[in-house]
């Protein structure tokens, strides 16, 4: 066999293989939606009965807590639900949101798509349309020594974007929201539980 036939070979078996694999991730897409969708939902009812649900979800997880400054915690009150979607190419994640003093939007969503090697390569994000006065909340913190620090709002987050570094950030951020809070969001009430998740490095902020 020559090497032009040994290429066509491995260029067929790799078509094929990649196929294969798209198709065994979209069935288990499909089949882990139509199991937890409905569970999520039932869980939307008990959420709308628990005041700040989503703020303190939120505070009492390490990471994320971080991410609040004063602001977002204000607009968080806001916060109605967190929705989690998987596709074929990635994944989004949609926050819904009841009017507001901030801004006109209801859904914020980010979201997140990989090519085949499994590597993020884009973000794509919800514009957030400001009201008047308003937008991102950057505020700036000043400690008993006179002394500054920047306190970057959250809400830097939800960002268009393909550049390498903010993508691992946003990455991060999105897989805790995923794997970790929207699962198991009702542990994470419990004030206890942010002293079991241990201690971590802290995460800097990125955007």
């Amino acid at each position: 066999m020559d090497s032009d036939m040994i290429k066509l070979c491995k260029e067929r078996l790799e078509k094929k293989i990649k196929k294969q694999r798209a198709d065994l991730i979209r069935k288990e897409v499909e089949h882990h939606r139509s199991i937890m969708t409905p569970l999520y939902e039932k869980r939307n009812e008990v959420i709308k009965t628990i005041p700040n649900f989503w703020l303190t979800v939120f505070l009492n997880n390490k990471t994320l807590s971080k991410q609040l400054n004063n602001t977002d915690k204000k607009i968080f009150e806001f916060l109605s639900s967190i929705e989690v979607d998987k596709f074929e190419a990635g994944h989004s994640i949609d926050f819904v949101f009841q009017t507001n003093d901030y801004f006109t939007n209801t859904n914020l969503k980010n979201t997140f798509t990989y090519n085949e090697d499994g590597e993020l390569v884009s973000i794509n994000s919800t514009k957030i349309d400001w009201k008047p006065n308003k937008g991102i909340p950057d505020e700036i913190d000043h400690n008993n020594e006179g002394l500054s620090t920047s306190n970057l709002s959250f809400f830097h987050w939800f960002y268009s974007t393909t550049e390498k570094d903010e993508l691992i950030f946003g990455d991060k951020i999105a897989g805790i929201i995923k794997d970790e809070v929207f699962p198991d969001a009702l542990k994470f009430l419990d004030d206890d539980h942010n002293n079991l998740e241990g201690e971590g490095p802290s995460e800097e902020r990125n955007y």
